[in-house]
């Protein structure tokens, strides 16, 4: 019998679009044992302004209300 592998998984990025443009990309980790979207980090490729600001806060609550999870933001 073989015995079990440890599997080391890659840090994975959500990329975050901003209409038709790459402006960024989100490091967060669903943690459903905790029942927490816990976000780790969010890379702005470009700048972000406050419309674009709200824009993607707004997707990022959505996304942990659609994985039914509570949000967890850094800082």
């Amino acid at each position: 019998m073989e015995p079990p592998r440890v599997v080391v998984l890659q840090p994975s990025w959500t990329p975050l679009l901003y209409g038709d443009r790459l402006v960024g990309k989100l490091d967060a980790t669903a943690d459903r044992n905790a029942g927490v979207l816990r976000v780790d980090a969010i890379h702005q490729d470009v700048p972000f302004d406050r419309t674009m600001t709200a824009a993607v806060d707004g997707e990022i609550k959505d996304l942990a209300g659609w994985l039914e999870l509570d949000l967890t933001l850094p800082g």
